[in-house]
């Protein structure tokens, strides 16, 4: 027997999750190296928006710098992708990936 209670509950959290699964499924997940002092403000100001969390914050920041550059400097940014050479390239990746091993997962 179907507890219309229970699935009704269960749509509801779902449709109220559905911003976050849709950003989920169209942004890129990453990890930013910030000071404490920049995980406060951020955290603060997602309080203040009654947020969960401050990605968004961080996405209109970043918004806004790509905005903020004039459109030659936006130009040879964008530019810049694919501008390593391979042996750099590789010395890189070797260098994160020993950096990796050194991070705390919790």
């Amino acid at each position: 027997r179907v507890d219309v209670e229970v699935v009704r509950d269960v749509a509801v959290a779902r449709s109220q999750r559905l911003p976050e699964i849709a950003c989920y499924n169209a942004c890129m997940r990453t990890t930013i190296e910030i000071t404490d002092e920049q995980r406060k403000a951020l955290a603060a100001l997602a309080v203040e928006r009654g947020l969960r969390g401050f990605s968004v914050i961080v996405q209109e920041a970043i918004d806004h710098y790509f905005e903020s550059l004039r459109g030659d400097d936006l130009a040879s940014t964008l530019a810049l992708r694919g501008s390593l050479s391979d042996d750099d390239a590789e010395a890189m990746r070797v260098h994160l990936d020993e950096a990796w091993k050194t991070w705390r997962s919790s």
